[in-house]
């Protein structure tokens, strides 16, 4: 699963995208920043960077 969560999010890379999380209402939103074998990285427009591993996603979109 984690390689087709890759292969979608590198055409987000540089993009603000809404990341939709399992079990949680609001999506993390912020520029997509890295693209990892084992994690996307979110730049949260000032509030740091966060890492969210493809396990926990369940949807990306644009912002």
């Amino acid at each position: 699963m984690a390689k087709l969560w890759m292969a979608e999010a590198l055409g987000f890379k540089g993009r603000r995208v809404a990341l939709s999380i399992v079990n949680t209402r609001t999506p993390i939103t912020g520029t997509l920043v890295d693209v990892t074998h084992d994690e996307l990285v979110v730049d949260q427009d000032g509030g740091g960077q966060v890492g969210i591993s493809y396990g926990r996603l369940s949807g990306i979109d644009a912002a």
